[in-house]
């Protein structure tokens, strides 16, 4: 048993020695697909860092730590995200695709609630209600990208989608939603 945790070491070990680290920005449009009235896309942007692990036959593995905004006009959540993305470098273009589990650790909601008299237009508190008032903190779903390399540099476009239902089924049972994102990202390999 020593003898196998000690050859499994050394092979991570060996797959670390050889990644290439990475950081990335992305800017682009989110949006929660869901029936909510209030809908609009909103500006998403994104932050990266990850290790590239090379694989045989022109495959790279990218494990990434992401911090990804998702919303729309009148809400919105900071997801921390790790996606696990498998890509094929054919030249200078890179095409990946892969799964991604992401945890709400923030949100925002924009519509601020109003005095009950019918005139009033002073608000109460336009922070009281969050955006986890309507939305699970856990999401799962898959991410696709397309890069051109340059000069130790990348660019390119880069979405998800989730797969989950993050509507929270106490409020609605016919209430669905499910988080998007389409980001132009850039970034650099080291």
């Amino acid at each position: 048993m020593k003898k196998l945790l000690l050859l499994a070491g050394l092979f991570f070990a060996c797959l670390v020695a050889q990644a290439q680290p990475h950081i990335g920005i992305g800017v682009g449009v989110s949006d929660i697909a869901s029936p909510y009235p209030k809908t609009g896309a909103k500006l998403a942007c994104t932050v990266d860092a990850g290790y590239r692990l090379a694989l045989p036959a022109n495959f790279v593995f990218d494990p990434m730590l992401q911090v990804a905004f998702h919303g729309k006009s009148s809400y919105g959540i900071l997801y921390g995200k790790v996606p696990l993305i498998v890509s094929y470098l054919a030249k200078s273009i890179e095409i990946g695709a892969g799964p991604y589990v992401a945890f709400g650790f923030w949100d925002q909601k924009n519509e601020p609630r109003y005095y009950d008299a019918p005139d009033s237009s002073v608000p109460i508190d336009p922070w009281a209600e969050s955006a986890f008032g309507y939305f699970k903190k856990f999401d799962t779903g898959i991410s696709a990208r397309v890069l051109y390399h340059f000069s130790g540099f990348f660019c390119g476009v880069e979405g998800s989608y989730g797969l989950l239902d993050v509507a929270r089924k106490d409020l609605s049972k016919s209430f669905s939603a499910h988080t998007m994102s389409l980001n132009i990202v850039f970034g650099r390999l080291f």
